[in-house]
């Protein structure tokens, strides 16, 4: 009996790092020291040298891995209530790729993108154009993606007033600088001022030589 139980063992073994070294094919060559990632059950450590991944842990039971770490799934927990046996009773063993799991592994996409499971992979996928972003440019009006871009259209900034010089920050949005010299009138009697609202004006100033 002793030789059946070794003999079973030893074949449990195999077949478990016959699965983890197909799962580590899924896993990027280059990756940051001691960094985690999920294939299937098994959780992945990076090595040292950052030049691949070793096989940390398998989750077993109603677990499974998600964000580098064997989780409960709440649907799991749920399912075993209703069993005499228990969460290691229920089968939860998850599909190679779930959208919804995507973002708790690989962290949220990035503007304009969303996850998608492509061939069994978690995959970047352009979200549909025409989709409201923001491209944090305060110069730009109507951001909208457009293949996996945020897009605006340039604002003209033109507030209609000639005697200001119209331009636009990229944290502060449109700025009009007042330029005075562009109001005078080559008239001494007056003050030459340009108002942001109104445009120039030529004020009286008075003295010995004028005449209102």
């Amino acid at each position: 009996m002793a030789n059946v139980t070794r003999i079973t063992a030893a074949l449990a073994f195999l077949l478990l790092a016959g699965c983890a070294e197909e799962n580590s094919d899924k896993l990027p060559d280059l990756c940051q020291p001691q960094s985690l990632e999920c294939v299937g059950k098994d959780v992945w450590i990076c090595n040292g040298t950052g030049t691949g991944y070793d096989l940390l842990q398998t989750c077993v039971g109603g677990t499974v891995c998600i964000g580098g770490a064997c989780q409960v799934v709440a649907d799991a927990m749920d399912a075993a209530a209703e069993t005499d046996g228990g969460p290691d009773a229920v089968d939860v063993s998850p599909r190679e790729c779930d959208p919804d799991q995507c973002g708790a592994v690989h962290g949220s996409p990035p503007m304009c993108y969303l996850w998608a499971c492509v061939e069994d992979e978690c995959r970047l996928q352009p979200v549909q154009n025409g989709k409201a972003c923001d491209d944090d440019n305060a110069c730009t009006e109507g951001d909208v993606c457009q293949e996996g871009k945020c897009l605006g259209n340039q604002d003209s900034c033109d507030d209609g007033i000639a005697c200001t010089v119209d331009g636009c920050s990229l944290v502060h949005g449109c700025i009009h600088e007042t330029q005075a010299a562009a109001c005078d009138d080559s008239d001494p009697c007056t003050a030459d001022i340009c108002s942001p609202e109104k445009g120039c004006k030529n004020i009286f100033a008075g003295g010995p030589e004028c005449k209102e």
